[in-house]
Parts: structure tokens; C-alpha cells; sequence
């Protein structure tokens, strides 16, 4: 029988059908148990999870690493690391010759890379914004290491004859297959603290090439075929540029642009807003990147109408007009799409913006975590030795419940919960929203044996 994730921490489950139950956001395993004996009448699971020290399902080992085996009929442990959750089982009578099988449904592992402005202005101060948001990064990365494949990189711009040379330290996202191996994970976490621990400010002009960073994350994202949601955490204070110190607009067009293509490819991007030094003009381009990472529509820049006033503005910024040349071909328009005026956009609803506060530790880091809490995984995964659920059958299947915090979710493509593949159940809509919530610990999967297709 194929073992629950090696990655977190399971809670109890108990019932009559089947329910599992979910604590750590991204790998936990979701278990099933039910008779696959027969499907005349069911096999009653029931028993509450305690914190772990024995248990495991009809002779496996669960619970803690080293806990006791427990036989159909013992009381299950909660498996904290590398166990499995146990429970007690009940054959029934009827059919007490039939086989207990457990299936798990496993939330998708996603990918965050985490970029960090490194230009000067990030270096004031002492502490520097740049130290004060390490040790507030590091701490959120250490305590999700094994709940999310992180990437990082800290970009700064080389200004050297009048080229915008990009100077990008980073550590890739560990692999699919890598993130399975406890070692592997620690020894990722390590290299990027390492790294990061070891930079320093730039002597010299240290500029802020934005979109050019944000590119060069497209194709290993792209790269890494591991099913998973993508994003891109940008901490920035919104000042961004293109080395050849145009007007403002041009280096906020050229990031705005960047993200939308990494929203077309796929890629989300979130934005960890910093307020050192910040313009209103940079407070309008944070919240634009914001609305470009999430897909939602965007305002003009201020006193910008048109996207041709943009084009008009940035014509003395040979890396803007380069990069307008690629990407549309001379139409003399702006990099980035908008959608609405200048005045803030009637009718735009905007993404949200993680405004980071360096002068508070605690809030820094529960900012951070509630960004990072946001990418949960609402995709699950049924990963059981070809066990599946018959979705041609939906009159059983209408019985089935997902219950997100004791609440139940409706059976509906939109705002609910839907089985996209007999392997596969998604939350959509309101109901996923509610699952990405930082508050919300605890999803519940009941479904009528009769559904359950043995491998």
C-alpha cells in the first residue's frame, strides 16, 4: 500500500464514509478509506487521530517516525514527518472478508521565486531595508521549506558604458523529484541562505532593471513541467528602471509589461511591496504590478492618457525603445495593455498589495507568510495505486462532501468543487478563495464508497 506524503503533518479523520482531513496547506495527504471489497455495503472507518505515537493502517507502520504498527482495529497516530495517519477500522459484518485500501489525495506542490530589488536605495539606512527583509525572508522560507519549492534571486543593475547590464544572484527551485528527499530540501534552503547572507551593496550606481529580471524567470519556470501553480514573490519599492534613467513611466511600463507576459504564460507574480523612498509615482506602480501579476486590468499612469503619451515619454530611453521595437514592432505604443484613465479606473477592482513594514519584524514576517499561505494549492491530486472515482456516476457522486472549516463546499464547476479528472478534484471559484485564506487549516472529503474504483 502506497504511504501518505512524506512532507507534513496530518490531523485526525473519522467516518462513517470517508474523511480525511488536511492541517499543512501544501503536501499534506488527504485520506480516504474505504472497502473495496465489496460495494454492496462499506467497511465503517472511524477513530480520532491522536499526536502520533501509534498507529498506521492494517499492519503499516504510522504515526511518528518509529511509532508503533497498529492492526486493523488498533487506534492511529498522527504521522508527523513520515508516517501515515492511522484510524481505526471496522470491517463490516456483512463483508468481513473485504480488503481496506487507502487513498490519497495530495495538494499539487507550488512553486514561489522570490526576487529582491537590490539596488541602492534598499542599502540605507542601518539596518538596511535589504538586511531587515533578509532575516524576514529567510524566517518564511525556513519554517515553509518543505510545504513549497522555493526559488530565489536578488537583481541589481550595472550601469557600464550606457549598457543596463543585468547582475542577477539566484538559486533555482529545487525539482519535483529533489523536493520528495528531506535532505535535498534542507540542503536548498541552506544554499539560499547562504547566498543571500553574502550580498552586499553595489559599489557604484546600482540601478533597478525590472523587467529584465522578470524575464529572465520566464523559461526555467516554464522549464519545470511538476504540476504546481507558479509564482514570482517581486519584493520592490516600485522605483524600477531601464539603466538609461528615462522618465519614470518608462521603467514602470517595461515591469508592468514583463509581469503581463508572465501572467499570459501561466506565471502569477505577487508583489511584496517596500515604501523606502517611495513617490506616488511608485506607489501607482506597485499597485499596478499587483493588477498586472493577477491579471486584473490597469489605470493609465498619471498624466499619461494614451498609450502613444507612453510611447511619446519614453522615446529618450534607447533600452524602452529596443524593447518596444521587439515586442510590437515600431506601433509607437506602450509596452504594457491599459484599460482604464488615469483617474484610478472606474470599474477596476485591484489586486491586492503586500505593503511590507521593515520597521516591525512580527509584521514583516506575517506579511510575508500571509503572500506565500495565499499560493495554497486548490487543485488535489488522487495518487493511490489506480484507485479512482467514478464521475459518470453523479447521482452517488452528488452526495459527496468537501467541507472547508467545517463548512460545506457546493458540488459546482464555479464556486465549489468539481472532479476535473476521475483522479483529480479541484475547489474553484469562492470555495478556493476561502481554502488560500491564511486562517483556514482544515478541509474535510467525504465521498460515498460506492464511487471508489479499486486499481
Amino acid at each position: 500500500m502506497k504511504p501518505a506524503t512524506k512532507h507534513s503533518a496530518f490531523a485526525d479523520s473519522s467516518s462513517v464514509r470517508i474523511r480525511f482531513r488536511s492541517q499543512s496547506f501544501a503536501a499534506a495527504a488527504l485520506v480516504l478509506l474505504t472497502s473495496l471489497g465489496s460495494f454492496g455495503s462499506c467497511a465503517k472507518v472511524s477513530g480520532t487521530g491522536a499526536s502520533g505515537d501509534t498507529g498506521g493502517f492494517t499492519g503499516s507502520t504510522g504515526g511518528k517516525t518509529g511509532g508503533g504498527s497498529g492492526g486493523g482495529g488498533g487506534t492511529g497516530g498522527v504521522g508527523e514527518a513520515t508516517g501515515g495517519q492511522g484510524a481505526s477500522i471496522v470491517q463490516n459484518d456483512k463483508d468481513g472478508g473485504c480488503m481496506q485500501a487507502q487513498v490519497v489525495f495530495q495538494p499539487q506542490i507550488p512553486v514561489v521565486f522570490i526576487l529582491a530589488d537590490r539596488s541602492g536605495s534598499v542599502f540605507d539606512g542601518n539596518p538596511s531595508t535589504f538586511a531587515k527583509l533578509r532575516t524576514g525572508i529567510l524566517a518564511v522560507m525556513s519554517s515553509l521549506k518543505d510545504q513549497v519549492r522555493f526559488g530565489f534571486g536578488a537583481f541589481v543593475g550595472e550601469n557600464t558604458s550606457s549598457a543596463c547590464m543585468l547582475n542577477m544572484q539566484k538559486i533555482d527551485v529545487l525539482t519535483a523529484d529533489d523536493f520528495d528527499d528531506a535532505q535535498k530540501r534542507a540542503n536548498k534552503y541552506t544554499a539560499i541562505e547562504t547566498l543571500y547572507s553574502s550580498l552586499v551593496a553595489l559599489n557604484g550606481k546600482a540601478d533597478t532593471p525590472a523587467m529584465a529580471a522578470l524575464e529572465s524567470l520566464k523559461k526555467p519556470l516554464l522549464d519545470d513541467k511538476s504540476p504546481g501553480d507558479k509564482y514570482v514573490i517581486f519584493v520592490t519599492e516600485g522605483e524600477t528602471d531601464l539603466c538609461d534613467d528615462p522618465s519614470p513611466v518608462c521603467g514602470s511600463d517595461a515591469a508592468t509589461w514583463a509581469i503581463q507576459d508572465l501572467y499570459a504564460s501561466k506565471i502569477k507574480t505577487l508583489i511584496f511591496g517596500l515604501r523606502t523612498g517611495a513617490t506616488d509615482q511608485s506607489d501607482a506602480a506597485l499597485q499596478a504590478f499587483a493588477n498586472a501579476g493577477a491579471g486584473v486590468g490597469i489605470p493609465f499612469p498619471r498624466n499619461y492618457a494614451t498609450s502613444t503619451d507612453i510611447y511619446n515619454g519614453c522615446t529618450g530611453s534607447p533600452n524602452w525603445l529596443k524593447q518596444e521595437m521587439a515586442t510590437s514592432g515600431a506601433t509607437k505604443a506602450s509596452l504594457a495593455t491599459y484599460t482604464a484613465a488615469s483617474d484610478g479606473g472606474a470599474g477596476i477592482t485591484n489586486a491586492r498589495l503586500f505593503i511590507a513594514d521593515t520597521s516591525n519584524m512580527t509584521a514583516l514576517v506575517n506579511t510575508l507568510s500571509a503572500a506565500v499561505q495565499g499560493v495554497k494549492s486548490c487543485v488535489f491530486d488522487l495518487d493511490s495505486q489506480g484507485v479512482k472515482v467514478d464521475i459518470a456516476n453523479t447521482a452517488i457522486l452528488d452526495g459527496a462532501k468537501v467541507l472547508i472549516e467545517g463548512a460545506p463546499q457546493p458540488h459546482v464547476d464555479a464556486n465549489g468543487w468539481k472532479m476535473n479528472t476521475p483522479t483529480q478534484l479541484e475547489l474553484t471559484g469562492a470555495s478556493c478563495d476561502l481554502w488560500r485564506k491564511p486562517a483556514t487549516k482544515k478541509i474535510d472529503f467525504q465521498f460515498p464508497c460506492e464511487v471508489i474504483i479499486p486499481g
